[in-house]
């Protein structure tokens, strides 16, 4: 699945690492634009957590004048905005062109919420992105990874997490 994304990240690596066998460092972690675009892109089409529930604490008026009384419960449907058409054109694609730096500056902040917004941010999002890369990043620079899976063929449980139903079908293949 997506080769050609592949071996432009690989490309990437490759420039910012070189030879170097040593674990990344923040810095060079900073260097990875494009594995960064891939992460975010992989967050906006797959969300981990599709939905998070909320109390309002105040009356809160929607744009159709109905309101939502203080100390409702709401459940908000992240993967709902993330697949939102006015939002991403081509929501259903997988594309991480979305997350170029002029694209993102054109879109509202509130578009992209994987770990949450305002004050009930997870902690943990800074971490858990600089995780991702630092895995990632060791990973392929020594793999190159392929699957007999296809966008059109991953079905998906809308649990409290979003998983594959039929697993994760990925082989790992030497680069060196």
């Amino acid at each position: 699945m997506k080769p050609d994304i592949q071996e432009k990240i690989h490309e990437e690596l490759d420039s910012v690492f070189g030879s170097s066998k040593n674990p990344p460092t923040a810095e060079e972690l900073n260097q990875l634009k494009f594995l960064t675009q891939c992460i975010k892109e992989t967050m906006r089409r797959f969300s981990v957590a599709p939905f998070v529930g909320r109390q309002t604490d105040e009356d809160l008026k929607l744009k159709s004048g109905q309101i939502i009384p203080a100390g409702a419960n709401i459940i908000i449907s992240i993967i709902g905005l993330h697949l939102d058409e006015k939002i991403y054109s081509n929501p259903y694609t997988w594309n991480p062109n979305n997350f170029n730096d002029d694209v993102v500056a054109k879109r509202h902040p509130g578009a992209f919420v994987p770990f949450g917004s305002g004050a009930r941010i997870c902690l943990g999002y800074k971490y858990a992105i600089l995780s991702l890369k630092a895995q990632l990043s060791t990973l392929l620079r020594n793999y190159r990874f392929t699957t007999t899976l296809s966008e059109e063929n991953i079905e998906l449980d809308f649990s409290i997490v979003l998983k594959s139903v039929n697993g994760y079908n990925i082989m790992l293949h030497s680069r060196r």
